[in-house]
């Protein structure tokens, strides 16, 4: 529990000297495998930000189909990872985050 919660040792220390309880200590803080199952859960999605906004979309999806999940059109809009154009039949990996810009047109 120590690595998961750096913080947890002293706080629950702290509780027990405090209030001199054990159910308090217990209650303290969520079992690591809730934690961790949080954590594995957010390193299976992909992050897509347009105009400072975040989607979360599943991986493994192509990018394309992600920007229409979000209820964006894909000619609408260019995709960027790391200041550089992608294309929209890319695979979306875990933990990725791409940026959206929005195509200007005009005359």
């Amino acid at each position: 529990m120590e690595a998961a919660y750096p913080l947890a040792g002293r706080v629950g220390r702290w509780m027990q000297k405090f209030r001199g309880g054990s159910l308090l200590r217990r209650l303290t803080f969520p079992p690591a495998a809730l934690y961790n199952a949080a954590m594995e859960s957010e390193r299976k999605s992909t992050t897509l930000l347009h105009r400072g906004r975040r989607f979360e979309v599943p991986a493994g999806s192509t990018l394309r189909d992600a920007i229409r999940k979000i209820g964006f059109s894909p000619e609408a809009v260019l995709a960027t990872q790391n200041g550089e154009l992608i294309t929209d039949d890319r695979i979306l990996q875990p933990g990725e985050e791409i940026r959206l810009v929005a195509v200007i047109s005009g005359g």
